[in-house]
């Protein structure tokens, strides 16, 4: 019996130290404050009644009380881990955290490179945390949920790794920034990641996560101060992908390419400036695009050959292409080259020293290798790819030494392969509702958006103000006109929006007209009407 007594009376001495350790740290810590506003993704993972102190740690011990140590801002902190244990040093202080289950770090400076190996931990999260030399968050085998939120991290190896963590499934990063790498490794059970609000200033790797995983980069610079850096994923091959400003809404990669429709080719040459359009039938695939000297030659699989002599403009409507587009001769004088709706295989642009304008729209880039090279055109200003997808064989899209560049707009993509810009002038690289599943190489910064442009040339609205006499009757269609570069003559499309003429009262009365062409580019005009 008194063998039962000092062992009862040995725990009781032990839970009183545990309370009365409690209460020295409670009254130790100033005030709690309130959580500041952050992205709805990153509050879902933490818990709203949660107490922050203003800097220090919060955690929870192994007996599931919570503790904080209240930690000065202007400290310098290091930590060091195993696998029960987190060591922390400030001012002359240690503690041993030991077996603790959640760990919030909250407005700190630490010093050197930490690695997180813990194995109690559950739920952790970095919050206003600078971490000079970078962090390493590896094997951390209870791992379930990690928050990053206003967050810096320093290192010139990498900034932040997460990997071989096998029970970790939230992962958010938002209003935070990386000197070095950002690397997700080896997480096998996470399938999410998001990244918001915040600036990476190198690599961006990912690899060997659940065999679905994304990352999910929105309103996010990526800056290029070292020359070109990667966005990456695992492998075109891995299953994993990156999304950039995802708008899932919009949808992704929607060609619009019919074999069952007919399509065209219109250009304009250099000589008289006058609109001209080829025609080509449904089912009728073209099997040969060549440029040589200051030409053009398409031929049909019908037979048909059609020879563009010094073209200014060109765009492909509709149109499947079972050959390489290669406009890449200086001889050419082109300044405006679109694929609308289109199914081709290879297409090549450059040496151009007219060029201005390349784009694509609602395309597919998919028969036999299906990439995309766009270089050293030397007054090309504008790169635009929207609603399209890159994915043959090789399935790359290329776009390099184009040193005049202004606008870099990517918009509703699926690019299967690579994408590579490389010394793209002055653009900021932007992309909108993309996703990529191998990686993107660049060394120009990639930020916003840029919002949906217009497919192919938006039509004309002939109409001016005009004087009616009192009295007269007014015709609102009369002498109005419209015109399309690709669809030629909309006059019959146009529309008549309500109008309060009134020929009988002396006057100026708005009339508004609207015609919208075959792409979905509408032209609205006012015009205005006197009647005296």
């Amino acid at each position: 019996m008194k063998a039962k007594s000092n062992k009862n009376r040995g725990a009781k001495y032990i839970m009183l130290a545990s309370v009365l350790a409690s209460t020295a740290l409670a009254m130790a810590s100033p005030e709690p404050v309130a959580a500041a506003e952050l992205a709805p993704n990153t509050l879902s993972l933490l818990d709203k009644d949660a107490r922050f102190i203003s800097s220090g740690i919060t955690y929870t011990d192994f007996l599931g009380s919570e503790q904080e140590i209240s930690i000065p801002e202007s400290s310098e902190v290091t930590m060091n881990t195993t696998a029960t244990e987190v060591i922390i040093k400030f001012d002359n202080q240690t503690y041993r955290l030991m077996n603790a289950k959640n760990l919030t770090l909250t407005n700190i400076m630490v010093k050197n490179k930490v690695g997180f190996y813990t194995d109690t931990i559950v739920d952790m999260t970095f919050d206003g945390v600078t971490f000079v030399n970078g962090a390493n968050i590896e094997a951390m085998n209870k791992l379930k949920s990690l928050t990053v939120v206003r967050s810096n991290f320093g290192s010139t190896d990498y900034s932040l790794a997460v990997k071989s963590s096998p029970y970790l499934t939230k992962f958010s990063i938002d209003e935070s920034e990386f000197a070095a790498d950002l690397h997700i490794y080896t997480n096998r059970p996470l399938g999410e990641v998001n990244v918001t609000n915040s600036i990476l200033q190198d690599d961006a790797r990912q690899q060997n996560n659940l065999s679905t995983y994304r990352t999910n980069y929105s309103n996010t610079r990526f800056e290029r101060y070292n020359g070109s850096r990667i966005i990456g994923t695992g492998g075109r091959k891995a299953g994993d992908s990156f999304y950039i400003n995802e708008q899932p809404e919009r949808g992704i990669g929607k060609s619009q390419f019919k074999a069952s429709a007919k399509g065209s080719i219109s250009y304009t040459d250099n000589f008289s400036d006058e609109a001209h359009n080829i025609p080509v039938g449904a089912y009728t695939p073209i099997t040969s695009v060549k440029a040589s000297g200051d030409k053009i030659t398409i031929k049909m699989q019908n037979g048909a050959q059609h020879i563009i002599n010094n073209p200014r403009d060109i765009t492909f409507n509709n149109v499947d292409i079972k050959s390489d587009v290669s406009l890449t001769a200086k001889t050419l004088r082109l300044e405006n080259i679109a694929f609308i709706d289109c199914r081709t295989e290879v297409i090549s642009v450059g040496n151009s020293e007219t060029l201005q304008s390349f784009e694509i729209h609602r395309s597919e880039i998919s028969q036999k290798q299906g990439y995309i090279n766009v270089f050293k055109n030397t007054v090309l200003t504008r790169v635009v790819m929207q609603q399209s997808t890159v994915k043959g064989t090789s399935g790359y899209t290329s776009i390099h030494n184009n040193l005049a560049i202004e606008d870099f707009i990517m918009n509703d993509n699926l690019y299967d392969g690579y994408v590579y810009a490389q010394n793209s002038g002055s653009a900021m690289l932007q992309f909108s509702n993309c996703r990529f599943n191998e990686y993107v190489a660049a060394n120009n910064v990639i930020e916003g958006e840029g919002g949906i442009q217009p497919i192919g040339e938006v039509p004309e609205i002939y109409a001016f103000d005009t004087f009616v006499n009192k009295g007269d009757e007014f015709n609102a269609l009369e002498g109005i006109e419209a015109y399309d570069y690709e669809d030629g003559d909309l006059t019959k499309a146009i529309q008549v929006e309500p109008h309060s003429v009134n020929t009988d009262r002396n006057g100026v009365y708005p009339v508004t007209y609207k015609v919208t062409d075959s792409h979905g580019n509408t032209t609205v005009v006012t015009i205005e009407v006197t009647v005296g």
